[in-house]
């Protein structure tokens, strides 16, 4: 992948407004403020980001269910929420693939295949364009079932009282990774965010556990926080965008394989199925749907203003093309 980076330039930034990675997600533009002028390109690197942790989802799940995935469908739409501060952004998936009988996960399955982000347009029109790529990524997490009770609930990922009356992540892979975080091997559950009320407690790994805080970022000397924290800027620091051990192996229990893992996998290819191996394919405008309630990113200040154009053209080499790259300026 780092060879790539040198021939990129921009012909990945301007190709990607066309052409959509479609390896498990697709970004579907459906309105809104300046889409198809400066966020659209950010809004495909960050269903490219996620589509360079997620290979596609575990095999061994239920033949029926193989037989009816299809690619996740994030529709985006950038509007005025709340004015400056406040809620950055607002996601939630929509569209579910439910099974019920014995698999591994349980007797109950709940698969993401869809839903809507919003970001707030007043938000990005002071913001970086790394600082949106930021919020995307972590939006588009929720659309594919971070840590949304519509998936954690019914396949038992988390318990909705476990903490002290709020909710905790008990998926085995997860709390392993939690455990070894923590230097914990008896913790009976990892931590979920507290702060923030509804739509951003108990759906965004908690924000001030040092599980998710100060991760290294591979090759340097430097950390940064898990991209899936509830809150951006003020304590919290995100100088890569990246997840938590705990986080990536979440990804695991909700039923998707991750690269890093070098486990086999299950990707869909329109309306057929097949085992390993990545395809990407073409994405097209849809209506609006309804507005999205199932995360809220809240600004905790610390936004930082608007680049030079050059700024832009850094993220279309990196984005597209980089893999686990994505590097934040304050």
């Amino acid at each position: 992948m780092v060879a790539l980076l040198a021939i990129c330039g921009l012909f990945g930034l301007n190709q990607a407004a066309e052409n959509a990675s479609a390896d498990i997600i697709n970004i579907n533009f459906v309105g809104g403020s300046d889409m198809d002028g400066r966020y659209a390109p950010i809004a495909l690197m960050a269903g490219q980001w996620w589509n360079d942790q997620i290979a596609g989802w575990n095999r061994n799940l239920p033949g029926p269910v193989l037989d009816r995935l299809k690619k996740i469908d994030v529709d985006v739409i950038v509007q005025n929420i709340d004015g400056v501060g406040g809620i950055l952004g607002g996601a939630n998936a929509t569209d579910f693939l439910t099974y019920r009988g014995p698999s591994k996960y349980g007797q109950t399955i709940v698969l993401s295949q869809g839903g809507e982000f919003t970001g707030d347009a007043e938000d990005f029109e002071v913001m970086s364009n790394l600082d949106i790529l930021a919020v995307m990524v972590h939006e588009i997490g929720h659309v594919i079932g971070y840590v949304i009770p519509e998936i954690a609930e019914p396949m038992a990922l988390t318990d909705p009282d476990i903490d002290n009356g709020s909710p905790g992540i008990v998926s085995p892979r997860a709390l392993a990774a939690y455990r070894e975080a923590t230097n914990n091997p008896f913790a009976t559950f990892a931590t979920l965010e507290k702060l923030g009320g509804g739509g951003t407690a108990g759906v965004h790994p908690d924000s001030l556990d040092p599980a998710y805080l100060d991760i290294p970022i591979p090759g340097t000397n430097r950390t940064s926080d898990d991209i899936m924290i509830g809150f951006f800027g003020g304590v919290n620091f995100f100088d890569e965008i990246l997840l938590s051990k705990t986080m990536l192996e979440f990804a695991h229990d909700m039923g998707f394989v991750t690269w890093v893992s070098g486990e086999l996998f299950f990707e869909p290819t329109g309306g057929d199925g097949r085992i390993g191996g990545r395809r990407r394919g073409r994405n097209g405008p849809k209506n609006p749907g309804p507005p999205p309630g199932g995360g809220f990113l809240r600004s905790q200040g610390g936004i930082s203003s608007v680049p030079e154009p050059s700024s832009m053209v850094l993220i279309g080499i990196v984005g597209v093309c980089g893999l686990g790259l994505y590097r934040r300026r304050k």
